[in-house]
Order: C-alpha cells, then sequence, then structure tokens
C-alpha cells in the first residue's frame, strides 16, 4: 500500500497514461474501532457460526467468490455487527464524507488459506439483509492486523491503475460502489473483515466531493 498516496494525495488529482486527470475518491479512515473494541471482537470471532460467502453474491460475483461469513441468525455475529455499525454511524469522517441516508446491514467475512474474492462490481441496487438498497458507496472495516495474514489485499482496479489496501485493524476503507474490485488469494493466515454499502442521502456537486475526499 502506497502510504503517500493514503496520507497525501486523496482528493486531488492524477495523470493518466492517457493524458488525463482523475479525481481520487475514496477513503481510509483509521480508528474507527479502538483497541478494546477489537479485543472484544478478537474474543468472540470464534463463537461465530460462518457458512459459504457464495449466499450473499449476485449470479456474476458468485462464480468469483470463495470466502465465509457470518451466519446471519448467529447471535454472537449480531451482536458484532451491532457494535461497527454503531461505531460508523458515530464517525463524522464517514458520515460526511458518504451522505449517508443509510447504512446497510453488515456482512462479517473471513478468508482463510486458498480463498479470494474475484474481479466483480457491486450491484447498483441490493437487498442486504432483505431491504432493498440503492448502492452508492461501499466499505471494508479491517478486523485483523495486517502481519496476521498473507494476502488478502483489497485492490480497486481503474483506469488509476489499481490500488492494493491491506490497512490495520479498526480502519475503515470507503469507495464508490461502481468500482471494479477483487480480494487477493490469502496464502497463510486469517483475513477477517466486516463489509457494507451505503446509500447516500443527496447527491453532491463535484467541487463538494472534492472538498470531502481532501478532509
Amino acid at each position: 500500500m502506497n502510504a503517500d498516496w493514503i496520507a497525501a494525495t486523496l482528493g486531488e488529482t492524477h495523470p493518466n497514461a492517457n493524458g488525463s486527470q482523475t479525481v481520487m475518491t475514496r477513503k481510509l479512515i483509521a480508528n474507527l474501532l479502538q483497541a478494546d473494541e477489537l479485543a472484544l471482537i478478537a474474543q468472540t470471532w470464534s463463537k461465530i457460526v460462518f457458512v459459504d460467502g457464495k449466499s450473499t453474491a449476485g449470479k456474476k460475483a458468485a462464480r468469483v467468490k470463495a470466502n465465509e461469513q457470518a451466519s446471519r441468525d448467529d447471535p454472537s455475529a449480531k451482536a458484532l455487527k451491532g457494535l461497527v455499525t454503531d461505531a460508523l454511524r458515530q464517525n463524522s469522517d464517514f458520515m460526511q464524507l458518504t451522505r449517508a441516508g443509510r447504512v446497510s446491514p453488515l456482512i462479517l467475512s473471513r478468508y482463510t488459506a486458498g480463498m479470494e474474492y474475484g474481479r466483480h462490481i457491486d450491484d447498483a441496487v441490493m437487498y442486504p439483509g432483505g431491504q432493498e438498497f440503492r448502492i452508492d458507496f461501499s466499505f471494508t472495516v479491517f478486523l485483523s492486523a495486517p502481519d496476521t495474514y498473507d494476502g488478502g489485499e483489497l485492490i480497486l482496479e481503474d483506469e488509476t491503475g489499481g490500488t492494493a489496501i491491506k490497512a490495520d485493524a479498526g480502519t475503515v476503507f470507503v469507495y464508490p460502489s461502481g468500482v471494479p474490485h477483487r480480494v487477493a488469494r490469502i496464502t497463510k493466515g486469517e483475513r477477517r473483515a466486516a463489509v457494507g454499502w451505503v446509500e447516500s442521502a443527496k447527491p453532491r456537486s463535484l467541487s463538494a466531493w472534492r472538498q470531502a475526499f481532501k478532509r
């Protein structure tokens, strides 16, 4: 992961191979979850029942998805998803950036050795938890330290040439839902994350977007 890109250039323009300019529209927000919250998540994780992740993927995405996710009815998973959702709603950077009207029910996912999620684009309308959502932003909350697993980078593939994200536990990465992305194959350890989507309350002007991603 390019630390300079994360720390300094979000919201700025970058030259493409064809000479055009692209405004970066993605952001890492550190310390969404605090140490005591991460410790609670780690203690509870082993109690969760996991199922095949294909159950929540669309037809095309299911062909390239190989991971596991918490059972929707698992009580421990429900408690952890509530904790993470509360942290998102209380984080002013996240709420202002996404102009969140609604935050979807979360999915707790895990990847172990050999698992990956191939290149795909999130559907424009999804039904997480059985509710219809227009998908404006996607996000990943990293729940395991990057040195506890090998591989597993979240890779965004677009005209900028691609960006690989492997962030500290407790960090949330937000990006527009129309960007093709994938999760690289895990070769060792376990990647833990909470993923979800945002339906924004109202549209922004281009100048407002630039300001949002400079925060």
